[in-house]
């Protein structure tokens, strides 16, 4: 079975790859497969999805009881 090592790095130059992780195993060879990170990649999200089952007391804002004699 083949042993895959998924890091990402980043290019110094065309010639050198910096890695964000040492890799512990060492090989004779090996191939590369480069693609391309989409930074902003987020799935597909609905707005509002979650309106009216998240529900935030009136009194949030006010200080808590537990920490008045820090407060004071």
């Amino acid at each position: 079975m083949e042993k895959a090592i998924i890091t990402r790095g980043h290019f110094e130059n065309p010639h050198h790859i910096i890695l964000d992780e040492d890799i512990k195993e060492i090989f004779d060879s090996v191939e590369i497969i480069i693609r391309p990170l989409n930074k902003t990649s987020f799935p597909n999200r609905k707005a509002g999805t979650l309106k009216n089952l998240i529900h935030i007391n009136k009194n949030f804002n006010e200080p808590l009881e537990d920490f008045k004699e820090y407060t004071d």
